[in-house]
């Protein structure tokens, strides 16, 4: 059985460590968009993420 991932629990699998759980499955387009924002949120926002960590360009 394949699965649809949504950008948070992609998100979640990342944080938690078991992106093996995303393989072989499926997301939609805008999960890569969504995700850019979820780490933005996280390192901005919320101080949770490192810039390092989110690894995100021209945002910190």
């Amino acid at each position: 059985m394949s699965y649809l991932f949504d950008s948070s629990a992609i998100f979640k699998a990342i944080a938690r460590n078991t992106v093996e759980v995303l393989s072989k499955n499926y997301t939609i387009e805008l999960a890569r968009y969504e995700l850019y924002n979820v780490l933005w949120k996280e390192s901005i926002l919320y101080g949770r993420v490192n810039c390092n960590e989110a690894k995100i360009d021209g945002i910190c």
